[in-house]
Order: structure tokens, then sequence, then C-alpha cells
């Protein structure tokens, strides 16, 4: 999955599970991983799953998601669009 922010040496990317299925973002920077799901409609960041990543982090890295939430979205409407084959938009 494309890379879409890197924020003090975290990677952020996109986490696909099909095109129905709601927004969730990879966060890596070894041997730290997680994974969030997004709740648009609240505003909320939920942790599904995490590997290494402290308390800290985790607060920061929801932090962060929510920073660049309308960023966050754009890109995945972009990756959606190019799935489906429409490069224009």
């Amino acid at each position: 999955m494309p890379t879409m922010l890197y924020v003090e040496e975290w990677r952020l990317f996109f986490y696909s599970k099909g095109k129905d299925a709601p927004l969730y973002i990879q966060c890596n920077k070894p041997p730290a991983e997680g994974l969030f799901w997004l709740d648009i409609a609240h505003r909320k960041v939920h942790d599904i799953k995490t590997q290494n990543v402290s308390e800290k982090d985790t607060k920061f890295l929801s932090d962060t998601i929510l920073l660049y939430l309308e960023y966050i979205q754009k890109g995945e409407q972009f990756c959606q669009n190019f799935e489906d084959g429409d490069t224009d938009h």
C-alpha cells in the first residue's frame, strides 16, 4: 500500500480490507507497528492492534491521524478511484 505520510520516523499507510470496508491506517516504525480504524463520522481513531507501540506513541499516532484526517480521506479516495480505473480524479 502507498505511504501517505511520514511523521517522526513513523510511516503511515492505508490498510485495505476491500472497497466497502472502513478506513484503516497502518503505522510502522520497526520494530513497532499499529493498525488503527478511523470512525470518520465521529472523528475518532480506534487502536485495533499494536505491537511494540508505547501508550505515548499510540496517543501520538491517534492525534496525528486526526490532524491529517482530511488529507487521509483525499488519499483514500484517490486510491479507490485508481483501483476502479478512474485516474482522472
